[in-house]
């Protein structure tokens, strides 16, 4: 029997405003712990039967670059195939990492 499981989110966890908003996709059965945090600007995908452990792990998913003596967003992406273990305070940079 194939049972659906939402993500598990304790205290203090948070993405960031919804004026960033990128993708944020997350898998089956994902646990996050508590006060970690996941920048939106680019997209975030974190796939099925992954745990971030511990707590003040960073997802950041967009950079800046001076443009004309102005700042330029810009979005990167994360992902995250399945059957990760993220460690406490980890911090995740614009990346793609495979099964």
């Amino acid at each position: 029997m194939h049972q659906k499981l939402q993500p598990i989110l304790f205290s203090g966890d948070k993405a960031n405003s919804p004026d960033w908003s990128g993708k944020l996709i997350i898998g089956e059965n994902v646990s996050f712990m508590s006060h970690h945090f996941i920048d939106t600007g680019g997209s975030v995908e974190i796939g099925n039967n992954t745990i971030v452990a511990g707590r003040d792990t960073h997802f950041w998913s967009h950079s800046f670059q001076p443009v004309c003596e102005k700042l330029k967003h810009v979005r990167n992406s994360i992902k995250l195939e399945i059957m990760f273990y993220i460690g406490a305070r980890s911090t995740i940079l614009g990346c793609s990492l495979p099964e």
